[in-house]
């Protein structure tokens, strides 16, 4: 993913301000998701605990 954003973003870096044009910080956001539950073979996945997230 990474190489994939710097060949879209790279040929642009040379582009100067100009007077109609300014320069843009690009900061991508990457945020991590949790693993879906794995099946336990009880066939009731409603009662089992999830851990909890990094700001729990």
């Amino acid at each position: 993913m990474i190489n994939g954003m710097r060949a879209a973003i790279t040929p642009h870096l040379a582009n100067e301000p100009s007077p109609d044009r300014t320069q843009y910080l690009i900061s991508p956001i990457l945020f991590p998701v949790e693993a879906p539950p794995t099946e336990t073979g009880t066939g009731n996945t409603a009662t089992g605990s999830q851990s909890p997230g990094p700001c729990s």
